[in-house]
């Protein structure tokens, strides 16, 4: 996937229509804006009078996801049926081929049949598209499809954070709050599965959890991590890498992270 943001427009008309509903002077704007931002809604209206052009290339099966935006955003891309035949295909055209699937369609296109070849054309062919769309859309986007599990959305996510000329305007705070709260409750349905799994599940419906699992655990509590063993130690350090790679990725995103830090 790949996502390049052509160009922006429009931000200094949005400050000065904001500077209108505030009565105040307009260089006093980005200011307010960054305090409207986490108040969402008509609050940050002004969002939508900043242009953006994108150029995307990806998936069909993202594409699919992405239409559901229309509100917004205009598309305008190349049209397989007039372009699918002019060569035949490879591997780079996917994000993921099998050689036999693409033998047969190479054979469909050698063979002139458009209409069955696009019939047949798999989910994983790459389309590149010109999206033209505005900051509160994009905003809501990534709002919305922050824990998506198709991994194109974080790259999506990553790609806009990194590009866009007003980062401050994504609430790129409040995101990582979210990332950092999914993955804390990934940590603690970890441990409780843990627990489950050492544990003898009752008729009752309740638990019972082996006593010298719950002495060893109550040393641990009650003791500092200085005390921990380099075992139990790495099994801390272990949940310490999951926080970094995360932090590591948000302020990638942002570029006030330098890589190999």
């Amino acid at each position: 996937m790949k996502v390049k943001i052509l160009n922006e427009a429009g931000y200094a008309q949005a400050m000065l229509g904001l500077s209108l509903s505030y009565n105040q002077p307009i260089e006093n704007m980005p200011a307010v804006a960054c305090k409207l931002i986490p108040k969402g809604g008509s609050h940050i209206k002004f969002l939508e009078s900043i242009a953006v052009w994108l150029d995307i290339t990806a998936a069909r099966y993202w594409w699919q996801q992405f239409d559901t935006y229309r509100v917004g955003v205009t598309k305008q891309s190349g049209s397989t049926m007039h372009t699918l035949m002019k060569r035949e295909l490879d591997f780079d055209d996917f994000e993921t081929m099998t050689a036999h699937v693409l033998t047969a369609i190479n054979w469909h296109i050698r063979n002139s049949d458009p209409l069955l070849v696009k019939a047949i054309l798999p989910e994983g062919f790459l389309q590149r598209r010109i999206v033209c769309t505005n900051y509160g859309t994009l905003r809501r986007v990534l709002i919305q499809r922050h824990h998506h599990k198709l991994h194109e959305w974080t790259t999506f996510r990553q790609a806009i954070l990194a590009q866009v000329e007003h980062p401050e305007f994504f609430g790129r705070e409040r995101m990582l709050r979210e990332k950092l709260a999914a993955l804390i409750h990934d940590m603690w349905s970890g441990w409780i599965d843990h627990v489950a799994s050492k544990s003898t599940f009752n008729f009752d419906g309740s638990m019972t959890i082996p006593a010298g699992f719950v002495v060893r655990r109550e040393r641990q509590m009650r003791g500092s991590y200085d005390d921990l063993s380099e075992e139990e130690k790495d099994s801390d350090r272990r949940e310490a890498d999951k926080v970094l790679a995360l932090l590591k990725e948000h302020f990638a995103a942002s570029g006030r992270m330098e890589e190999g830090k």
